[in-house]
């Protein structure tokens, strides 16, 4: 997947300084001009989009690192510990967040039929 354009977009909404920009209800806009020390998040689901540069998940035994073309996908309210491992004023840390409307989702799961790849409560792979 090219993220070319996806993420000059997303350098637009924050080029006036780090943190998270709202483009629009439930989508969101994260940029970070530095690494991060290790913090913990209680994660909502979502969809994240990596663009540039990359971060460090673990919960529990799982530890994952997320690149650029990868999405992270969380499917309920998760507790995490995180940082962002890559990141720098010329090229900082940016991604997409799509928060997910769990009824949404568990409603088109009942139309098209449930076939689980895992049961995993937070899984990352190439967008």
């Amino acid at each position: 997947m090219d993220l070319t354009r996806l993420t000059a977009l997303a350098l637009d909404c924050v080029a006036y300084g780090d943190g998270n920009v709202g483009v629009m209800p439930g989508l969101t806009v994260l940029g970070r001009s530095e690494k991060s020390d290790l913090e913990a998040y209680v994660y909502e689901p979502v969809l994240c989009l990596i663009l540039q540069g990359s971060k460090r998940v673990s919960i529990g035994e799982q530890d994952v690192e997320v690149l650029p073309g990868n999405a992270l996908l969380v499917s309920h309210d998760l507790p995490v510990l995180s940082r962002i491992t890559r990141a720098s004023a010329a090229e900082p840390y940016l991604a997409l967040i799509l928060t997910l409307d769990l009824s949404l989702m568990r409603g088109l799961r009942d139309m098209v039929g449930h076939d689980p790849v895992s049961g995993r409560s937070l899984t990352v792979s190439a967008a």
